[in-house]
């Protein structure tokens, strides 16, 4: 009987899985965090600008952690690198998506390590835009983003396929880059 409803709450969830409150023009959506480590996290999300003029992001804060920064994955002669993000300037009724293997918000020097389904909350500051506090829920059971060959191949598919999927299991392809100085997984 309760089947069905647990089915419609699970698959809504992730729209719900985020509050926020600003005096910003700016808006998120589609917004999770995960832990990378005890010590470490990051958050992915899409960043909207809904008002008339470019909004610059000039920083992130939260109590959570020690730092949170804006940060990117770049392509260094065939290694990707995780590093701060230079300053992200959302346009007029554009929009900026944090994901996995790009641009995202890392989470360093976390205080207690991340738990499933905890809010996290988030401080934006637009400068002359505003600020955006945001809320955004942990989910470790995202799917991974996965090296191959020196590239980010980013899945969105759950860690645990729906029944009605077949895996079949593949040797994976050799990992290139790993163990050298400034690799990193966001």
């Amino acid at each position: 009987m309760f089947k069905p409803t647990l089915t419609a709450f699970a698959v809504m969830m992730p729209a719900f899985a985020f509050a926020q409150t600003a005096n910003a023009p700016v808006s998120v959506t589609e917004a999770f965090a995960r832990s990378s480590n005890p010590k470490s996290g990051a958050a992915y999300m899409v960043l909207t600008n809904d008002g008339t003029s470019a909004c610059t992001l000039a920083g992130i804060a939260t109590d959570l952690a020690d730092r949170a920064e804006l940060h990117t994955m770049r392509d260094e002669n065939g290694v990707m690198k995780m590093m701060p993000a230079d300053p992200l300037v959302l346009e007029p009724a554009t929009s900026h998506k944090l994901a996995r293997g790009g641009d995202h918000v890392m989470l360093m020097g976390i205080h207690e390590p991340l738990v499933q389904g905890q809010m996290i909350p988030l401080t934006f500051d637009f400068g002359d835009c505003g600020t955006l506090n945001a809320e955004v829920m942990v989910n470790n059971e995202t799917a991974p983003a996965r090296m191959v060959r020196g590239m980010v191949r980013v899945t969105g598919l759950p860690s645990r396929p729906p029944r009605s999927i077949r895996v079949i299991k593949r040797r994976p392809p050799a990992i290139v880059g790993l163990g050298q100085a400034g690799t990193a997984r966001a």
